[in-house]
């Protein structure tokens, strides 16, 4: 237990405790053989051994069943590690394949493992020296990238709901247990769906993103109704939620869920609205802290009591009053 509670602080060291739990919560109630595959490179397993091993008896500390595999030259440290977990009564499996990664990853894909975390000291994928905090399909990347990068796309051009991502053997905890992460995510190009009305099936999947989202309960049972757009990831992980108004159009809801934030499913859901709407205005309590991202984005903002005010590519003559409309309009949550 005293292990268990230690690894559990160092977590939130590196991260906020809501998000630690979240995962925690998450990874202990999914199924499968083992909630992630760790696959480091004979680098990392030659100089970075001990960190390995204290990454991988936390996460076995802590509830969780990962699995390691070792392929090619790393093969050699196979027995290494299984001494050393066995010795720690830590239930890691320990998967040798000397032959392919590919082959291997492949094999346990089609067996059920949903997430896989690459580990080089490296670390992240790079475009002409640049980290790259998501990878998709069409990135420019380093020459010393594209093995890698080819792999996860197969990978993920196979089973699409695959979680790949790459980091350094110290940054594995934080990239696996924050929504920033500390590696690079691979990941396909979203997929986002314009729905000018919804079925009953689609409104309750979109309530709970977004209670699950904002941490709240909506207070507005008729705010679907007065939604004139909506645009939404084809697996509800992610929303945009539009009013027409005589000022222009109202972005009533912008939600992300937990899971696919620092995914870029954000960034592609603002650049599709924005493509196809081009003026838009909301609104955000002060106390949010997306809204430096929002500071970014917008044309102008304009700090109320309770509500920062932004516009983007709005007539500049409707200001006073879109600002008048967004401070009064009544709360959407339950406080």
């Amino acid at each position: 237990m005293f292990f268990s509670d230690t690894a559990k602080l160092f977590l939130e060291s590196i991260g906020r405790s809501q998000e630690v739990e979240h995962y925690l919560r998450r990874f202990r109630s999914e199924g499968g053989a083992f909630f992630a595959l760790i696959v480091p490179d004979a680098v990392s397993c030659r100089l970075e051994f001990e960190l390995l091993l204290f990454q991988l008896k936390s996460l076995s500390r802590l509830g969780l069943r990962p699995a390691l595999l070792l392929t090619g030259t790393a093969v050699q440290f196979s027995q290494a590690f299984q001494h050393e977990l066995a010795q720690s009564g830590s239930d890691v499996p320990v998967i040798s394949e000397e032959t392919s990664l590919v082959k291997a990853l492949h094999g346990l894909v089609a067996q059920g493992v949903r997430r896989i975390h690459f580990l080089r000291r490296r670390g992240m994928i790079a475009n002409e020296g640049s980290s790259l905090a998501v990878c998709a399909p069409d990135d420019s990347v380093d020459a010393e990238d594209r093995m890698l990068t080819t792999l996860a796309f197969q990978l993920l051009e196979r089973q699409r709901d695959l979680h790949l991502s790459v980091c350094t053997p110290a940054n594995l905890l934080k990239e696996i247990f924050t929504v920033k992460g500390a590696g690079t995510l691979f990941r396909r190009p979203t997929v986002i769906v314009h729905y000018r009305k919804l079925t009953s099936d689609q409104k309750e999947r979109l309530h709970t993103l977004i209670e699950q989202s904002f941490g709240r309960a909506l207070a507005d049972v008729n705010l679907f109704d007065r939604v004139s757009d909506f645009y939404i990831e084809e697996q509800f992980t992610g929303a945009v939620l539009l009013e027409a108004t005589q000022y222009g159009l109202y972005l009533s809801k912008f939600a992300v869920g937990v899971d696919a934030r620092g995914s870029g499913v954000a960034q592609d859901l603002w650049q599709r609205v924005l493509a196809e709407t081009g003026a838009l205005f909301w609104r955000s309590r002060r106390t949010n802290s997306i809204h430096r991202w929002y500071e970014k984005i917008a044309d102008g903002f304009q700090r109320r009591s309770v509500w920062n005010i932004y516009w983007k590519g709005v007539d500049l003559s409707l200001l006073p009053d879109l600002i008048r409309f967004a401070e009064e309009k009544a709360p959407d949550f339950v406080d």
